[in-house]
């Protein structure tokens, strides 16, 4: 295995999958959560406006919704950000 530089992510959505999702990438030392977004969640951004340390991401987890449908203006607005976004729907 390669030697690599621990990932800075957003994580977008952190009910269930998404929280198992991002405890496997921290237990495995892939890197850190930098922030977490979901209304729903106690602790985390209530929005992706809310976010302002773009700078200090490397990639973008989202794991919100299924339907690629509802989640694609998000996806949109985080490609256009130029982010790289890894996505569950």
């Amino acid at each position: 295995m390669s030697e690599h530089e621990p990932l800075r992510l957003l994580h977008i959505g952190c009910g269930a999958l998404g929280q198992q999702i991002a405890d496997d990438f921290e237990v495995r030392g892939m890197g850190q959560i930098v922030a977490r977004v979901d209304p729903q969640v106690d602790g985390c951004l209530d929005r992706l406006s809310d976010f302002d340390g773009w700078d200090a991401v490397d990639c973008v987890l989202v794991t919100t919704v299924s339907e690629l449908t509802e989640c694609a203006p998000m996806l949109t607005e985080l490609m256009e950000r130029g982010q790289t976004v890894v996505s569950t729907c």
